[in-house]
C-alpha cells in the first residue's frame, strides 16, 4: 500500500495497453534495422526490442498520468521529444535505478524518469537537461556508454509542472 506521503505516482498498464506499446516498439525496431541504426550507446543487438519496448510502456505510462495522448512516434529518433515539444521520457528497469542522460541529449528538454516493472510502473520525477551535466553523475555502469545519472533523490517530483515549451 502507498500513503499520501508518497512522492511518486504508480500505475498500471493493461494488457492491451501493453501490447499496443510492443506493438510500436517492433515497428520502432523495424525500421532500425532496415535503417541500418545501430542499437545506441554500447546497447546489445540482442536487447534492442527489449529497450524499445520498455521505453514505449514508460512512454505510455507517462502520457496517461499526465492526461496527454500518446502519439506513439516512430522514426523520430533524436528529433523532435517523446511527449509535448520539450519532454523526454526515460524507462529504467528497476524501481531504484536513477535518470539517465547522455552527453548528446538536450539541455533545453525536461527528462522525466519512470521505472518499469512491468505492468507496474512509476513516474519518479525530473530535471532539465541542463541540470542534469553534474560530474558526480558521470558513470560507466555495466557494458554501456558513460552518460549521467541525476539521484532520484535530486528530481523534481512528478507533481511539480513540467512547462510544456521551451525554455
Amino acid at each position: 500500500m502507498i500513503d499520501d506521503r508518497d512522492p511518486y505516482w504508480w500505475t498500471e498498464l493493461s494488457p492491451t495497453q501493453i501490447w499496443y506499446a510492443h506493438d510500436v516498439a517492433r515497428q520502432r525496431n523495424e525500421n532500425a534495422i532496415r535503417d541500418g541504426r545501430e542499437p545506441a550507446y554500447g546497447a546489445k543487438k540482442a536487447k534492442a526490442l527489449h529497450l524499445h519496448q520498455v521505453g514505449c510502456e514508460c512512454e505510455l505510462a507517462y502520457c496517461w498520468w499526465a492526461g496527454r495522448p500518446w502519439e506513439a512516434k516512430i522514426d523520430t529518433y533524436k528529433q523532435g521529444s517523446d511527449v509535448a515539444e520539450n519532454v523526454q521520457i526515460r524507462g529504467r528497469t528497476k524501481h531504484w535505478y536513477d535518470l539517465i542522460f547522455r552527453p548528446d541529449d538536450k539541455d533545453d528538454h525536461a527528462y522525466v524518469l519512470v521505472t518499469a516493472q512491468t505492468p507496474r510502473y512509476c513516474i519518479r520525477g525530473w530535471l532539465w537537461g541542463r541540470e542534469c551535466r553534474n560530474e558526480e553523475w558521470w558513470h560507466n555502469y555495466g557494458d554501456r556508454d558513460p552518460a549521467y545519472f541525476p539521484l532520484q533523490s535530486a528530481l523534481r517530483t512528478c507533481f511539480d509542472p513540467i512547462p510544456h515549451r521551451k525554455r
